[in-house]
């Protein structure tokens, strides 16, 4: 273990931080990046103390690294805020949604055949990877094959795979068509129910409904402190508590 490390920092942490998941780069404005995101968790004097307590829960799990990259995303996404979307009520979410389809049926019929038809299906098709992902391609397609052929597959492995291969076969008329099918319902389940300090309350319940879903347990002590480090101000277990109400 480097000098540069503080004492006891999980050999997880210390891996992932070296390796060439760790982005050093932001997934959008007024966000921080992946790296930064698990240098919070060995070097944040506010956050280290629940580093052990986080990695052993990600431990339990096959494909850690994997569960580790995705969570380091989805910190980095929340801490920009909200979308448009994801600041829509779900009154205004359905609206858009109506609206969608009915510009996506329009749309579909006019593209149809035509040179746009081809060019933006072929624009979708291509592989726009730089050298930067390809450091993980292998890794992650045998771990995908790996995961395809299970019994219980790891739909965080399969997400990652994807998203990195940048894979996409649909065409344009066929993907409008799907938006502007009745029968193709969106979960409609807003992370904001209130639009009082949207980014504060977006990152908090982001994080918290993340380890409901990853762990069984909303995590309230390792959310606030979190959260306190991301969004720069003080969150309590009792923020945290009212937040996800």
């Amino acid at each position: 273990m480097s000098n540069a490390y503080p004492e006891n920092t999980p050999k997880l942490l210390i891996d992932f931080y070296e390796s060439d998941y760790a982005f050093d780069i932001s997934t959008g404005s007024g966000s921080i990046t992946t790296r930064d995101v698990i240098g919070l968790l060995i070097f944040d004097d506010s956050v280290r103390h629940i580093s052990n307590a986080l990695v052993k829960r990600f431990l339990k799990y096959e494909n850690t690294d994997i569960k580790l990259l995705t969570f380091s995303i989805m910190v980095s996404e929340a801490s920009k805020g909200p979308n448009g979307w994801e600041s829509l009520t779900p009154t205004e979410q359905k609206e858009k949604i109506s609206r969608i389809r009915k510009l996506a049926t329009e749309l579909s019929s006019e593209v149809n055949g035509t040179p746009f038809d081809k060019a933006i299906s072929t624009f979708i098709d291509d592989k726009l990877l730089d050298n930067h992902y390809h450091n993980g391609l292998k890794y992650l397609t045998r771990k995908y094959l790996d995961s395809s052929k299970s019994e219980n597959k790891d739909l965080d492995v399969e997400h990652a795979f994807f998203s990195l291969v940048g894979y996409s076969q649909a065409k344009l008329p066929s993907l409008l068509e799907s938006f502007a099918n009745k029968d193709m319902i969106p979960d409609i389940n807003p992370i904001l129910k209130r639009k009082t300090n949207p980014r504060r309350l977006f990152f908090i319940r982001s994080l918290s409904r993340y380890f409901k879903k990853q762990f069984g347990t909303n995590l309230y002590n390792i959310t606030a402190v979190i959260s306190s480090a991301v969004l720069k101000e003080a969150v309590t277990i009792d923020d945290v508590r009212s937040a996800m109400k």
